[in-house]
């Protein structure tokens, strides 16, 4: 007695089957799902009934299947039509030995932000980052979620100032804005020295 052959749940590719269970060939199955003669039972199923009696399959296959933990196997092709074949009556089932692929997603939440705040070169650091990491070609999508209500004069400039006292990338609007600051007070600086010292001389008054 013997199991069968029984898939992993998203298996794809080429399965055979033992007659009278059959499949196109030339289409690619993928396995949706696997139940015991038990589930289905507690379910109302009758698994004789349903899946042997219709295919012509004596009822001694049927107990010695059941006898053996045979599972019903879901295989789904392209359309969407569904084949049940017991576990038993399956000859083959996809190679394995290549590598499972996925698709991957970086989700990045930013908190909030200005409705205006441009995002593109942010995105396009991203994107590069990728890129020179894994060789891949990304897809960023910009999502935004309204807050509820509106902030405050007061705190936004907190936010802002606290944004920008923790920008540290260069070339960023906010790094650049922080250096023009320090240029800024630099010069005032230099030039109130200046002027104290026009002003000791007497060239200029106070």
């Amino acid at each position: 007695m013997s199991q069968g052959l029984i898939p992993a749940i998203g298996s794809k590719g080429k399965f055979v089957l033992k007659t009278p269970w059959s499949l196109n060939a030339d289409a690619e199955y993928i396995c949706q799902s696997l139940q015991s003669f038990q589930v289905l039972s507690k379910t109302g199923v009758d698994v004789y009934k349903n899946y042997y009696s219709p295919k012509g399959v004596p009822v001694e296959t049927y107990q010695s299947d059941q006898a053996s933990g045979v599972v019903i196997v879901g295989l789904r092709n392209s359309t969407g039509s569904y084949v049940f074949v017991p576990s038993s009556f399956i000859l083959s089932v996809p190679d394995r030995s290549g590598y499972a692929y996925a698709r991957r997603f970086v989700t990045v939440e930013l908190g909030p932000l200005e409705v205006t705040t441009d995002t593109t070169a942010l995105q396009n650091e991203i994107s590069q980052l990728v890129t020179t990491n894994f060789g891949v070609n990304p897809t960023l999508r910009e999502v935004e979620l309204p807050i509820e209500g509106i902030v405050s004069q007061t705190d936004h400039e907190a936010i802002v100032a606290a944004r920008r006292g923790a920008v540290t990338a260069p070339n960023t609007v906010e790094s650049k804005y922080r250096e023009l600051q320090v240029m800024y007070q630099a010069l005032l600086a230099d030039n109130q020295a200046k002027d104290a010292m026009l002003i000791q001389a007497g060239l200029i008054a106070n």
